[in-house]
């Protein structure tokens, strides 16, 4: 899955999108993945609580995103500092370059 998406990279996370899911079947749901290395911080609560900013961002903007692709999220260390209202409209903003909104 991770060598045959395409890669994107942004100041906040890293992007991996498989488009062989879509081309199967386009009415699958999407699938999501949140990746957030050891080397964000040695806390799994500073790493549970940027999963769960990108989690939520990607539940506010779920309706707006294409069907049917496989989407990985890799976190780096500035994310883990942001707040939801600022990260919303760059994660926004950046699924637009990568072509997954509508």
């Amino acid at each position: 899955m991770i060598k045959k998406g395409k890669r994107f990279s942004f100041p906040l996370f890293n992007l991996v999108i498989n488009t062989q899911h879509a081309t199967r079947n386009t009415q699958h749901a999407n699938r999501f993945a949140f990746v957030i290395g050891n080397k964000i911080s040695k806390k799994a609560v500073v790493r549970n609580r940027t999963k769960r900013l990108l989690s939520e961002a990607v539940r506010l903007l779920l309706p707006q995103i294409k069907k049917g692709h496989e989407i990985i999220f890799f976190a780096k260390k500035p994310l883990k500092k942001e707040k939801l209202q600022d990260i919303l409209p760059t994660i926004e903003k950046n699924l637009k370059k990568a072509s997954l909104l509508v």
